[in-house]
């Protein structure tokens, strides 16, 4: 398998678990707005957080190549970079309101 098959399996596979978790994430907002009454139902929201975790990990990772250019490679440092700070404000929020149980 050569790299661009490896990358474009990993933008298929990141897409597609993307599009899951977008589905059970509206499911979620749509029955937490229902009321209160529905929390019961909604254990589920930490998981669901957790697996957004690892596909934004899973999407951010395997994107350098030996073949890349000085410039891009500077600008997909720049992008990780940003991903690190997105990261460790969404862990953060995470630890903050759904490890409270």
């Amino acid at each position: 398998m050569n790299m661009f098959s490896f990358y474009l399996f990993l933008a298929f596979l990141v897409s597609f678990l993307n599009s899951f978790v977008h589905v059970w994430m509206y499911a979620y907002y749509g029955l937490s707005a229902m009321g209160p009454h529905m929390q019961k139902y909604l254990w589920w929201k930490k998981y669901l957080t957790k697996l957004q975790l690892v596909i934004y990990i899973l999407g951010r990772g395997g994107v350098f190549s030996n073949e890349m250019c000085s410039t891009l490679m500077m600008m997909m440092m720049m992008i990780m970079m940003m991903t690190m700070m997105m990261m460790m404000c969404f862990i953060r929020c995470f630890n903050k309101y759904l490890l409270v149980c």
